[in-house]
């Protein structure tokens, strides 16, 4: 049975949180030099995408100050590109903009 967009919302917040446990502690030196790290982060990136592209056309219309293009964009470069990941555009939003995305959809 497909989620509802609350549904979907509720579990990219989930991957968020998860991906704040992942990294507690971790420097993007750290990212760089852990395969492990790199798999974990970048597997999560790839789901916060992914659920991201589930939700329907109209509610990502209602709220366009998020960047959803970016986000799924992100996912699709992960999956099809992974070889030339950027680690500092990857620190960047792990440390800035999925905390930020964060607080956008808890006020959804």
């Amino acid at each position: 049975m497909p989620q509802t967009n609350q549904e979907t919302i509720e579990s990219i917040l989930k991957e968020i949180a998860n991906m704040k446990k992942i990294m507690k502690g971790k420097k993007k030196i750290d990212l760089e030099n852990d395969l492990t790290l790199e798999r974990a982060v970048s597997m999560t990136l790839s789901l916060i995408g992914e659920k991201a592209g589930k939700l329907s056309p109209t509610f990502k219309k209602q709220h366009p100050e998020i960047e959803w293009r970016k986000i799924i964009a992100l996912r699709n470069r992960i999956v099809h590109n992974y070889e030339d990941l950027d680690f500092d555009i990857i620190y960047d939003i792990l440390s800035k903009k999925l905390p930020a995305l964060a607080k956008q959809l808890k006020m959804l």
